[in-house]
């Protein structure tokens, strides 16, 4: 009777850590999407000042720090720093002076609650 009480209770230990584990993965892939939309949206932000402003200005590269939520709790919060690097190219279009293309990336790095790091970068050229 002991010996199968010891194999039920690390069994059950066993499926508890397999749970808590799971919730952390599920968490840890909310956040890597979360961060991509944001990435996402600073790119589409970079693609509107091209096409309004036929670049994207420098002054628009800058580096701070934002939130990535966890799905349904949102005191639970990690703290990502997000880069967005703006470099215009040497060239210039002798008619307006405006360089032929920007490189544009943004750039997400964070630390799970799990302790493991994670870095989404998104670069295009304008």
């Amino acid at each position: 009777m002991m010996i199968a009480l010891v194999v039920i209770s690390l069994s059950v230990l066993a499926v508890y850590q397999m749970f808590i584990t799971g919730r952390e993965l599920i968490i840890e892939q909310y956040q890597r999407r979360y961060a991509l939309e944001r990435a996402e949206a600073w790119m589409e932000r970079m693609k509107y000042y091209e096409n309004e402003l036929d670049t994207v200005p420098l002054d628009f590269g800058r580096t701070f720090v934002d939130t990535l939520v966890a799905p349904g709790d949102e005191h639970i919060g990690i703290w990502a720093e997000c880069i967005i690097d703006v470099e215009h190219s040497f060239e210039r279009d002798p008619g307006s002076g405006m360089p032929y293309y920007s490189t544009v990336s943004v750039t997400y790095n964070w630390e799970a609650l799990s302790g493991r790091e994670y870095s989404i970068r998104l670069m295009s050229r304008f």
